[in-house]
């Protein structure tokens, strides 16, 4: 999976048009996300199992990164 510079990308609100700041990911969120598109849709249990032997982030971790 190729990373991308999410800052040049533009959303659509009831605001109107506005420019994403400059999204700064840490390698264990990109590791998560990564993770996550790779086998999209996944379950939170499935993302702890694939995680699990490269990380050992239990489910509380897991989660609390995805709410971020």
């Amino acid at each position: 999976i190729e990373e991308r510079d999410w800052s040049s990308d533009v959303c659509s609100s009831d605001l109107g048009w506005y420019a994403m700041e400059h999204l700064k990911l840490s390698d264990g969120e990109w590791k998560l996300m990564k993770t996550l598109w790779a086998g999209q849709p996944q379950t939170l249990a499935e993302l702890v199992t694939a995680l699990d032997a490269d990380t050992g982030w239990s489910r509380a971790t897991i989660f609390m990164m995805l709410k971020r």
